[in-house]
């Protein structure tokens, strides 16, 4: 019994005063690093024509968000689209007639967008760390005669950075 409350008695003392007392210490420095590297990323509103009569001149304007690296300069191409030749075309699947159409950096339409082929020139940008839209402005030129339907594309817009 008397070697119970000894072994309850040094438990109570450890407890009590803060655990089991050290007479010496050690410590080591360590360092943290991280290497962060550039990384841009893209997303693209669908620009719509909506309901044009035939013949007529339509134009419209959607954007582009990149979020690139602050510092971080950027390229932006726009392919010349799944129903090109010699200019973008959306197609109308129905009766497989074909409308053209143009994308502008610009609402003036002077300014051809492309990915530097045939089609037009890339946007060039250098990244804030925060979203920027990029507006792009859209245009079919007048005088095209085409049976009534609807008409559409695939594009790939692509971010070179």
């Amino acid at each position: 019994m008397r070697q119970f409350f000894t072994i309850m008695s040094i438990a109570a003392v450890l407890v009590f005063s803060g655990g089991l007392v050290f007479g010496a210490n050690n410590s080591a420095q360590f360092g943290s690093s991280v290497e962060i590297v550039g990384a841009c990323s893209i997303a693209v509103d669908d620009i719509s024509f909506g309901t044009v009569v035939n013949k007529q001149e339509a134009t419209a304007e959607s954007e582009i968000r990149v979020d690139c690296t602050s510092g971080m300069p950027y390229s932006i191409g726009i392919s010349n689209g799944a129903n090109s030749l010699a200019s973008r075309r959306m197609i109308n699947s129905a009766n497989n007639t074909r409308l053209n159409y143009e994308l502008h950096h610009n609402s003036t339409h002077d300014n051809s967008w492309g990915d530097n082929n045939t089609m037009g020139t890339r946007h060039n940008g250098t990244g804030t760390g925060a979203v920027a839209a990029i507006p792009y402005y859209g245009k079919i030129p007048a005088g095209q005669n085409q049976a009534a339907g609807t008409f559409n594309d695939t594009l790939t817009a692509t971010i070179n950075f």
